[in-house]
């Protein structure tokens, strides 16, 4: 099996001239403290008057990064009270660091990172050491995350399947107890995947947990509403059947709701990355179809949003019409090609009500023809784009308007800076063989963006 180097380069582009100053503006994730020493005798005054005064020791511990928060719990028995407080975490909302982490599947059984703020790329590199030295990484065939939080699957030597969350901001992990029935006529589901099977004809049998019926591990997590996260487990062939871990009572609950999975009629179900917003989570076809599955309901569906405008869906098409999906700012987002106009990316956002996909914006990548990336981006009416590059994330302004993509392209990841046409080399793709064109691209459904939180696991 073949391994694939991400080599960090930032190398950074202008496309076009410009009398403005390309500086780390473009990049500013975060701002910076600067204390002005007083005489010590007033500085020991401050420092004690903010020691005892619990709520403004509140009001600056919460501004803090996540890492020195993490340490700071050791300084006294009063912040950490402070620190590990439900009500102080809940305010502490996962901290944006411009990194992901990239991970095929089970296909690769490698994880990569990259990160766009140069500063984070020996924490990054770090944090995949300890996933690799903590995890063994040829085990793992699930890998999610939302809001700094992991979910991973690890198959064990008899073909059952473990779950873990991970926190790689604090190290801390949680085992997650097995769903219940490994068979028999008590099992959990009871079933397995025939062309014909009803909830009454249903055949005792088949351990769910297993890798044979493996589908997905997804986590939803949203700090702002609660402290507790839970998981989606989606097992099946042909017929995709679902079940509900909640964090706060660590139970499994089962689903009723089946998906036809449909492999055939040129569709792919992008069921491996579910994207969580609005309390539930979501995913797409390749032929703009959207699910999802409520939490409260317990019930999985294909939602009656209508296709957006544009380009009708046709029959002919044989590949993905989708180049990424997931939350952009407060927003589901979906990014889509026109066809006769391969470089003009559409972007979509779900009505709160999920009722239609809603045109927001449109993207030209035309600029990107330039050197060096002429051969890349030079994309004729109905080639083979999916073979040319992918979107991995799309960045949002307060305004809710795409400034900046993060853009795979053969043998490079690179960001575009949407408004002052500035590209900026994030990686190197290098994979130790050539025998397949995928090794040089990384899809939106393989890049997990990583937050830092303090949440429990």
């Amino acid at each position: 099996m073949g391994k694939t180097l991400v080599c960090h380069t930032h190398h950074q582009i202008s496309l076009r001239p410009s009398s403005k100053s390309n500086s780390d503006e473009h990049w500013n994730r975060g701002g910076t403290w600067s204390l002005n020493e007083q005489n010590s005798k007033s500085s020991i005054t401050s420092a004690n008057f903010v020691a005892e005064n619990g709520d403004l020791l509140t009001q600056i511990l919460v501004r803090l990064p996540v890492k020195p928060l993490i340490r700071f719990q050791s300084v006294s028995k009063k912040w950490l009270l402070i620190i590990s407080d439900p009500a102080f975490r809940r305010r502490c909302f996962p901290r944006r660091t411009g990194a992901h982490f990239l991970w095929r599947g089970a296909i690769d059984m490698e994880l990569n990172s990259l990160s766009l703020d140069e500063s984070y790329l020996s924490t990054m590199s770090s944090t995949v050491l300890q996933l690799s030295n903590l995890f063994d990484l040829n085990r793992v065939v699930g890998f999610n995350s939302c809001n700094g939080l992991l979910a991973i699957v690890l198959k064990n030597s008899d073909g059952g399947l473990n779950f873990v969350v991970y926190n790689p901001t604090t190290l801390h992990s949680r085992l997650i107890p097995p769903i219940p029935g490994t068979g028999g006529e008590d099992s959990f589901w009871g079933f397995i995947d025939s062309d014909s099977e009803t909830e009454d004809s249903m055949s005792p049998m088949i351990r769910p947990q297993t890798y044979r019926y493996f589908g997905a591990l997804h986590i939803a997590f949203d700090p702002s509403q609660s402290d507790h996260y839970k998981l989606l487990y989606i097992c099946g062939f042909w017929n995709l059947r679902f079940a509900s871990y909640a964090s706060d009572t660590q139970l499994w609950s089962k689903s009723r709701s089946v998906l036809d999975h449909q492999l055939w009629n040129n569709m792919t179900m992008y069921y491996k990355k579910g994207v969580f917003w609005n309390g539930d989570m979501f995913w797409v076809d390749s032929r703009l179809g959207t699910y999802c599955f409520n939490f409260e309901k317990g019930c999985a569906k294909r939602i009656t949003a209508s296709l957006p405008q544009g380009r009708p869906i046709l029959e002919v098409d044989r590949h993905p019409d989708v180049i990424y999906f997931g939350v952009c700012g407060d927003s589901l987002s979906l990014v889509r090609l026109m066809d006769f106009h391969p470089l003009l990316l559409d972007i979509y956002q779900l009505e709160l009500d999920y009722s239609r996909w809603n045109f927001k914006y449109q993207v030209d990548l035309s600029p990107l023809r330039s050197a060096p990336y002429s051969s890349m981006f030079d994309i004729a009416p109905h080639s083979a784009w999916w073979q040319r590059f992918y979107v991995l994330n799309c960045l949002m302004d307060e305004q809710l308007k795409p400034t900046e993509l993060l853009i795979s392209v053969r043998g490079k990841i690179i960001s575009y800076d949407i408004q002052d046409m500035i590209v900026k080399e994030i990686a190197d793709v290098v994979p130790d063989t050539d025998e397949a064109h995928w090794r040089f691209l990384f899809k939106w459904s393989q890049v997990f963006e990583h937050f830092e939180t303090v949440a429990s696991v």
